[in-house]
């Protein structure tokens, strides 16, 4: 995920990931599929403007510090 990337993203930006995979992956997720028209060969772009801006909020959630900030 994200923070596989060594990225970070606050609360905000993390929007756009969070609805993507809910429709992706919640109920429905089939035809929300195909509505969208994305198979397995698929390519999302989703854009952060918006880094951890707590990090010890982002520490605790994530379990690991920001990449390349120390708190």
């Amino acid at each position: 995920m994200i923070c596989d990337l060594a990225c970070s993203s606050a609360s905000t930006s993390s929007a756009s990931i969070a609805g993507l995979l809910a429709a992706l992956t919640g109920l429905d997720a089939g035809v929300h599929r195909d509505a969208l028209g994305m198979g397995g060969d698929s390519r999302v772009l989703l854009i952060s403007t918006e880094g951890a801006t707590d990090l010890q909020g982002y520490a605790r959630i994530v379990g690991t510090r920001v990449p390349g900030i120390s708190p």
